[in-house]
């Protein structure tokens, strides 16, 4: 327990924007709402921190270049 309580109060949980996948109907929570949760969170005593989104508009965002690769590779079987 000892062990667990050291590590909660060395942690930090990074909040990091989704970005939406073409054919999926997925899409990320809105600036307000990812606001609210990263507060609950500090309420309860865990650091957070809301990462800058980036590469969003050259679809080189977390995993996007990977699904571009995926669909391409998709469309070639076709």
């Amino acid at each position: 327990m000892r062990r667990f309580v050291a590590w909660h109060q060395r942690s930090r949980i990074n909040l990091i924007r989704f970005h939406p996948i073409p054919s999926t109907p997925l899409r990320s929570s809105n600036d307000a709402t990812i606001e609210d949760f990263r507060l609950a969170l500090l309420d309860k005593g865990i650091r957070t921190t809301v990462r800058a989104s980036r590469g969003l508009d050259i679809f080189a965002a977390c995993g996007l270049l990977s699904t571009k690769e995926l669909v391409k590779q998709q469309a070639l079987d076709f």
